[in-house]
């Protein structure tokens, strides 16, 4: 008596494709959002860092830095994966000192990060 072979038939494939592509496409998603996350990290860390600079640099010589050679560091410093030193910008009116980094969010708008520091008080705004 021979057994009836019963193989994988194409509905069988076709479920088990659809799963898979479902499971791809969920995965890519999350690692874009993880990866965006990232970015704003990355910005808001090197901010911190020239927001520290800045407040030290006015401190010692009463003068609000607006170049990063008036803060004693090189374009190298501020190079990243994901940024690089024309990615900061400066600007300041009276004791606020502002930088803002381009292209934080991608496929938003405004793409932008912002931060202000008082350079006497310390206070610090984030704006997007």
């Amino acid at each position: 008596m021979r057994t009836a072979y019963r193989g994988v038939t194409l509905l069988e494939l076709l479920i088990v494709a659809a799963i898979s592509t479902v499971l791809a496409l969920s995965s890519v998603a999350i690692f874009t959002r993880h990866t965006d996350s990232a970015r704003v990290v990355e910005a808001k860390a090197t901010m911190q860092l020239l927001m520290s600079r800045a407040r030290v640099v006015y401190q010692r010589t009463d003068k609000v830095p607006n170049t990063l050679s008036e803060l004693k560091m090189a374009p190298g410093d501020l190079a990243s994966e994901n940024f690089t030193a024309d990615s900061f910008k400066f600007n300041s009116s009276g004791k606020n000192w502002k930088v803002t980094c381009e292209w934080v969010y991608r496929g938003s708008n405004p793409p932008h990060l912002t931060v202000t520091i008082n350079l006497v008080t310390g206070a610090v705004e984030y704006k997007r």
